[in-house]
């Protein structure tokens, strides 16, 4: 707190990372029911990495600047990715395409303010680590989905999804250093 950084960034980036810690517990008890579908405790997390998310938001634009047209990014983004992932006839949302998709908006609209930051404002080393942080964050998220929504995905993709979400945390929390 005494040191030159930005508080209120560390503050923002520090409530992020324990929701965060709070989405991974819920995860962690995600257990499918008989039907097919997911449990509460699924939904609780997805809710949890939202307000990740919006925190982070809430950081990057700290740093940067908002514009409405993010939004307008952020929602094309997130269409495009969930259509892209419905399209695969594997993939089955069962009861979380609406959770889902609203997740994606907050996710994307979190890339699109990380890339403002190193391509519009400044390119440094903190930027740079908050980009590459964002964008394999966003990564193990679609590893994730398949994961979750893929009845026949591939065993390696969890350990894909750990190391390219806990590298992508790491690096953004590793930014307390640079602002």
């Amino acid at each position: 707190m005494k040191s030159p950084g930005d508080n209120y960034y560390f503050l923002l980036i520090i409530i992020g990372l324990i929701f965060s810690l709070f989405g991974d517990m819920f995860l962690a008890l995600k257990i499918n029911h008989k039907d097919g579908s997911l449990n509460k405790y699924f939904l609780y997390g997805v809710i949890s990495f939202s307000l990740t998310h919006v925190m982070y938001i809430l950081a990057f634009v700290h740093l940067g600047f908002f514009n409405i047209i993010d939004l307008l990014v952020a929602a094309v983004s997130a269409f495009v990715a969930i259509s892209i992932l419905k399209s695969n006839k594997n993939i089955d949302f069962k009861d979380m395409l609406l959770p889902a998709s609203i997740y994606s908006f907050i996710i994307c609209l979190m890339t699109f303010e990380s890339i403002k930051l190193v391509f519009l404002l400044k390119f440094d080393m903190g930027t740079c680590l908050l980009l590459v942080g964002a964008l394999l964050f966003i990564f193990s998220d679609i590893v994730l989905s398949f994961i979750l929504f893929d009845k026949h995905h591939k065993k390696f993709l969890s350990a894909v999804n750990l190391i390219t979400y806990y590298t992508g945390q790491f690096l953004i929390a590793s930014t307390l250093l640079f602002f």
